[in-house]
């Protein structure tokens, strides 16, 4: 299994723990139109596609610094970008279809998540059922995950 794969395995077992801990994971999509992570609760079978935003190398130490300009913003533009990306996809092969966006940001917390999560555009066409942003709480907001309901 590769580093990727674990990663997409640990954060739809996050995502899933806070959406309904009643599904059970059952196996990986295809590579080939199915959702990245298959669970299933009775005959339900839910797809959880999973991807991630971040900043680049050079933009974190910016932010890390202090110097980036508006880092919520920045942040904010990275998840729309992402969600743009999996929008334009076909999926198969699961009862229903949800998006987790992973926002990656050690300084951000609920309100900016929240804020980011109102000001997304969702494309009028696209194959989610729901569409979630999950956010590692700064420590002194717990350091749990935290989910957001965008759709």
């Amino acid at each position: 299994m590769t580093q990727d794969r674990r990663h997409e395995k640990y954060i739809a077992d996050n995502f899933i723990k806070l959406y309904d801990p009643a599904y059970q994971f059952v196996g990986w999509g295809d590579d080939h139109g199915q959702p990245d992570i298959l669970y299933q609760k009775g005959s339900e079978v839910l797809g959880v596609e999973v991807t991630t935003a971040y900043y680049s190398d050079a933009e974190l130490k910016l932010r890390n610094a202090g110097r980036l300009h508006n880092p919520d913003a920045v942040l904010c533009d990275l998840v729309q970008e992402r969600l743009d990306k999996k929008a334009s996809k076909k999926y198969y092969g699961s009862s229903k279809v949800v998006l987790c966006i992973e926002a990656v940001d050690p300084l951000s917390d609920k309100r900016l998540i929240a804020k980011c999560a109102e000001q997304l555009f969702i494309p009028p066409e696209h194959p989610f059922r729901e569409i979630f942003l999950l956010l590692k709480l700064p420590p002194h907001e717990s350091g749990d995950y935290y989910l957001v309901k965008i759709k």
